[in-house]
């Protein structure tokens, strides 16, 4: 799924990607998880950057949200790092990706994100 522009006036302030997610119990939407792409001065705040693996493999399948997240930025915010990585809380559905997108922001931008 493309990311989706939520907020925009004259530039993009916040946008959204639907990442995958493969809890068959759980019914999230389309079955994925929302990561949350917010403009900022400094550089891009990534909300909740979901899980990095699928959950019901025997082998630990990647899910490649952090690349997908990465994707989405230079896209929709050219030339802007991610600086932030913020969860809503703790669980692998919102949180796990994130020491992968870190290590991925600083390869792309330079800069490790908080």
């Amino acid at each position: 799924m493309d990311p989706e522009i939520l907020i925009e006036d004259n530039r993009i302030k916040l946008a959204r990607i639907l990442n995958k997610f493969d809890n068959p119990i759980a019914k999230y939407p389309k079955f994925g998880v929302w990561t949350y792409l917010l403009d900022s001065e400094d550089g891009i705040i990534v909300f909740d950057p979901g899980p990095r693996y699928k959950v019901f493999s025997i082998r630990k399948k990647e899910t490649y949200n952090a690349e997908r997240t990465i994707e989405a930025v230079e896209h929709l915010f050219p030339q802007k790092p991610i600086t932030q990585i913020l969860f809503s809380h703790y669980h692998v559905d919102h949180a796990e990706a994130a020491p992968h997108l870190q290590y991925l922001a600083l390869k792309k931008f330079g800069l490790l994100p908080s």
